[in-house]
């Protein structure tokens, strides 16, 4: 940029910062400030619909990578059993935080309260702390019952705790006799777990790995979790790649597309939405150019008559625009982010089982990420870079007779 270019461009802001500043009509007062206002409130709430969307998406995410995020299941051809060991190899894959095996069957629950009997999903996984797992003592079998640890929500149904009873009637898929696809046995319960994610705490059982196995007659499966879900497609390339056809590799996306595609259209169909706020808060803005030309229409008329070129006339009033638009930009991030972080804090937003049971997750956050707010304020700047033109285009095209003339 030349030096006369630069010249031009810091008196432009120099006299915009100085209209802005100075002494103004309560007229441009008022309409200065239902610019600023309508800016701000557009901004806030695109703030907190993306943070919405994205506390939903990635709680949801987090809850679903809770049972693996990368599934692992045999293909029952001969080189199984050859290809198991190869598991033990995912391990050093990185970005893989645990590698565990575990079944799962289906069945019904049945209590004194419930004589009708409950669906559920048995999960035979390994020993040990975490998501959906269990500890030793809680699947030790005492007075003949095998222990069963149950969703918080599933033991609320049931109307049970722990010690209490069950009788189970579990699916045998590797029963050739209809007649005796169901085998029963009385369980104790023994604990309930609670993962915020409403079909594992609503439908979930987690017994012996063995009992599902002899119950069910269910093939073993390998759950993979991992330490980010951007990490996903890279980490199942290296496992598809390490255990060949002898598996079958499946994860959390391929069996919920539907649901994270509209999820992501939803959430900048809302960030498009709520943009019509900030383009309605532009009308404001041309109002307030509008009446800021109208009052420094003898200034401009002397700039002209001392040679300010059009180009510079026109600069001073889209910046002008532009620091107003960007005050209240600045002023939306701000209540926004606070926003955020209050219903974050106080858990705002949470849901009862009820409704827990639409939504999939009990409580949901709002998650302020960088990109977002990036995208809102180069959205706020276009914005109002376009409709400062209309005005500024106007200030520039005022000749200084007729400038000087006006009364």
């Amino acid at each position: 940029m030349s030096t006369k270019r630069r010249s031009d461009q810091r008196f432009a802001f120099f006299l915009a910062a100085r209209y802005l500043r100075g002494r103004r009509s309560r007229l441009l007062n008022g309409t200065a400030r239902a610019a600023l206002g309508s800016c701000a409130l557009g901004v806030a709430a695109m703030v907190v619909a993306t943070s919405l969307m994205n506390g939903y998406t990635e709680t949801l995410v987090e809850k679903m990578m809770g049972g693996g995020a990368i599934i692992v299941a045999p293909t029952f051809t001969p080189a199984m059993d050859e290809g198991r060991p190869s598991v033990e190899l995912l391990d050093q894959i990185e970005g893989i935080t645990q590698v565990r095996a575990a079944l799962q069957g289906q069945g019904s629950l049945k209590t004194a309260s419930s004589p009708a009997g409950v669906d559920v999903y048995l999960r035979g996984a390994s020993v040990g702390s975490g998501v959906m797992q269990a500890e030793a003592h809680q699947l030790e079998v005492r007075d003949g019952k095998p222990g069963a640890v149950l969703g918080v929500d599933l033991a609320a149904r049931l109307g049970v705790g722990v010690g209490d009873t069950l009788d189970l009637w579990a699916l045998d898929v590797g029963s050739l006799d209809r007649s005796n696809s169901f085998r029963f046995k009385r369980l104790r319960v023994s604990g309930v777990f609670e993962t915020g994610f409403w079909l594992f705490d609503r439908e979930y059982v987690i017994v012996d790995a063995d009992l599902v196995a002899s119950l069910t007659g269910a093939p073993e499966f390998f759950e993979i979790s991992i330490a980010s879900a951007s990490e996903l497609d890279r980490v199942q390339g290296e496992v598809e790649k390490l255990l060949g056809n002898d598996y079958l590799i499946h994860n959390w996306q391929s069996y919920n597309p539907d649901l994270f595609s509209a999820l992501r259209l939803q959430k900048w169909g809302l960030f498009l939405l709520l943009g019509l706020i900030v383009v309605v808060s532009t009308f404001n803005v041309v109002s307030t150019l509008v009446v800021l030309v109208r009052e420094r229409i003898r200034e401009i008329g002397v700039l002209t008559a001392l040679g300010a070129r059009p180009r510079t006339l026109r600069s001073v009033f889209v910046q002008c625009g532009l620091l107003l638009g960007l005050a209240g930009t600045g002023t939306g991030l701000v209540i926004g982010v606070v926003l955020c972080w209050i219903m974050t804090r106080y858990e705002v937003l949470s849901f009862d089982s009820g409704m827990a049971e639409i939504y999939f997750i009990d409580q949901v956050p709002f998650l302020v990420r960088w990109g977002d707010l990036l995208a809102i304020v180069g959205f706020a700047f276009v914005a109002m870079l376009l409709a400062s033109r209309i005005p500024a285009a106007r200030a520039a095209r005022l000749k200084p007779a007729d400038a000087l003339r006006y009364e």
